[in-house]
């Protein structure tokens, strides 16, 4: 599902090289519920966001459901983000003007999805029931507490049914049972919808859900 090969990257900071991936070689077997554990500046939003095609390594090469992603061209890497790829962020990334039914739509528009409006709605409406948002389906992002914003970022997430989705420190902005139900949450839709998860954390209290943990620390992974 997920394969990276000796990948690294360096970025520059005015005169300093910082290298933030050294070497890694790393697996994510589909329906995994894979957590990359490390410490802030270990390399694990870097680490991400090669594996979403957000930003393409220096060194190596990164393999998406079986295709090499790599080389790719930039509309080319958006094809596959909008075909395989969901994302949760630590800071929602709701849009304000939005309600929740209609910030969880939005990828639709963006992938451009061509299924009739009544199946659209009834995929939706399935989603904002799982993660428990009926009474909230109205409500706009700043009359949501920060768990329930996570919910709709989850929910949106999964609204264009990608193989792959991608957590950002999912729970840095949530108290400890918030997010200990968030990551419950994730784990559910896991196994409900058969998606892959990978989620980053510094928290080794939400690690206890992973299915498999890769540490990572000074930008390369542990053996």
């Amino acid at each position: 599902m997920i394969c990276l090969k000796n990948i690294s990257k360096t970025y520059t900071l005015g005169t300093t090289k910082v290298q933030a991936l050294k070497n890694i070689n790393l697996t994510v077997n589909a329906g995994e519920f894979a957590c990359i554990m490390g410490p802030s500046g270990s390399g694990k939003s870097t680490l991400l966001n090669i594996i979403g095609c957000l930003d393409k390594p220096d060194e190596g090469e990164v393999y998406i459901d079986s295709v090499e992603v790599t080389g790719l061209a930039r509309n080319e890497l958006a094809d596959v983000r909008a075909a395989k790829i969901g994302f949760i962020f630590q800071s929602f990334n709701l849009i304000p003007v939005l309600n929740v039914y209609e910030n969880i739509e939005f990828p639709l528009f963006i992938k451009d999805e061509k299924a009739k409006k009544s199946e659209k709605r009834e995929w939706i409406m399935k989603l904002i029931n799982e993660v428990g948002l009926q009474q909230q389906i109205k409500h706009k992002p700043d009359q949501l507490s920060g768990g329930q914003r996570q919910r709709v970022a989850i929910a949106r997430a999964l609204v264009t049914k990608p193989k792959i989705v991608l957590a950002d420190e999912p729970t840095a902005n949530l108290d400890s049972e918030t997010a200990g139900a968030i990551i419950s949450l994730m784990q559910k839709l896991n196994k409900e919808e058969n998606v892959t998860f990978v989620f980053s954390t510094h928290d080794p209290s939400i690690t206890k859900y992973a299915t498999n943990i890769y540490q990572l620390k000074d930008g390369k992974l542990a053996n």
